[in-house]
């Protein structure tokens, strides 16, 4: 920073430092605390010279750190402040639940291909599964996963595995990755992803421990995925 500092003049423009570098100019600028000598201000005010840095005039409070004990108050009393204007009234409350009890599976937009992903967990002595299942945006099966992980603690250490392991295996998929051009995550409730968590389950009931890639979706679970595609609904 120092060397751009003195190679200023060359710059046609000039540039908006925007942070906080965590260091004094002087003794003025903290209230309490060990006294320090003036010596240790040396090195960031001659930074702050050999860099030509001018400060913005600002409003309000000018420490940065008022102290701990009043900011946690001030969030504390922010926090409540916000909770009481967003209480949800009774009344969307229950629309929310009817509209997810009526959703299910939804369909891509054309072009797009969606992946769900599904895990099952029971405990930390039982390998847990993982699986993806991808469609286009008629719900036809692209492809197909499933790998199981043993020595899992928690059903959320579950779940993440199960993103890892879909962004691994279709990571190896390059031709198909390569004509992705947009990409999103979302949540969805169980129903709209019960394909993906079938998958995953076979694992933990069925025992079947061998992991694998294959297109298409599993011939067992075919009348569900026809399910899901007949039941869909648009989201474009």
């Amino acid at each position: 920073m120092q060397k751009n500092g003195k190679e200023k003049e060359r710059l046609p423009f000039q540039i908006v430092l925007a942070g906080d570098f965590n260091e004094l100019l002087n003794a003025t600028e903290k209230v309490g605390g060990a006294t320090r000598h003036d010596s240790t201000f040396w090195d960031f005010r001659n930074m702050v010279e050999n860099c030509k840095i001018k400060e913005i005039n600002s409003s309000g409070n000018w420490l940065s750190w008022a102290g701990a004990e009043e900011i946690w108050e001030k969030i504390q009393l922010d926090a409540e402040a916000w909770r009481a204007a967003h209480v949800p009234d009774k009344e969307d409350v229950e629309l929310c639940s009817e509209l997810a009890s009526l959703s299910g599976w939804q369909k891509p937009c054309p072009s797009f291909i969606k992946c769900n992903i599904g895990s099952s967990w029971i405990d930390v002595n039982n390998n847990c599964g993982v699986a993806w299942l991808t469609r286009d945006h008629q719900g036809a099966p692209l492809a197909h996963s499933r790998r199981s992980y043993s020595g899992v603690a928690t059903s959320l250490e579950a779940e993440l595995l199960g993103f890892y392991w879909a962004a691994e295996s279709l990571s190896t998929m390059r031709e198909k990755l390569s004509l992705l051009r947009l990409w999103s995550i979302a949540f969805v409730p169980k129903h709209a992803n019960r394909c993906a968590d079938a998958i995953a389950l076979s694992v933990t009931r069925d025992h079947r421990y061998s992991s694998y890639i294959a297109k298409e979706g599993p011939s067992w679970l075919l009348q569900l995925i026809n399910e899901d595609a007949a039941g869909a609904w648009n989201v474009y």
